[in-house]
């Protein structure tokens, strides 16, 4: 692997990761803005219902949006990277698993473990998806 390789996969990643907070952060908002809440303290519970792990719809957005930002950063790896797209979409998802093994460790969080883990294994193999896709693109692109 060269230089450009771990440049790809390092900017990758930290773009992954920030798109995913954002798009997370707006999907908030929206619900917010749907759930209508009258007031400052209606606001504040409607937010932390979202969060609650039994939100349903949230959740299941969440966990979509967090997918396809995998995806997105195992393509981008791919693409700035040039080569080896399969190995470098793999590791551009090195801050996705670290971000989710920290919080595993650390926090006592009152996400079921299996979220938890599932989140922290589907990145890798999205991010493979990602890189496999430019590749493809790459080989079946006119010269």
């Amino acid at each position: 692997m060269d230089v450009r390789s771990l440049i790809g996969f390092l900017l990758a990643g930290a773009a992954g990761v920030v798109a995913c907070y954002v798009s997370v952060a707006l999907l908030v908002i929206a619900f917010v803005v749907l759930m209508r809440p009258a007031d400052v303290n209606a606001m504040d519970t409607v937010i932390k219902s979202a969060l609650q792990p039994g939100a349903g719809l949230f959740f299941v957005s969440a966990f979509v949006i967090a997918g396809l930002c995998s995806i997105f950063e195992g393509y981008l790896a791919a693409l700035i990277a040039g080569r080896d797209e399969l190995l470098v979409g793999i590791l551009s998802s090195y801050l996705f698993v670290g971000l989710r093994l920290y919080w595993m460790m650390s926090i006592k969080s009152t996400y079921p473990m299996w979220g938890l883990v599932l989140a922290g294994v589907l990145p890798p193999i999205l991010g493979l998806f990602g890189g496999y896709a430019r590749s493809l693109e790459r080989r079946l692109a006119p010269n």
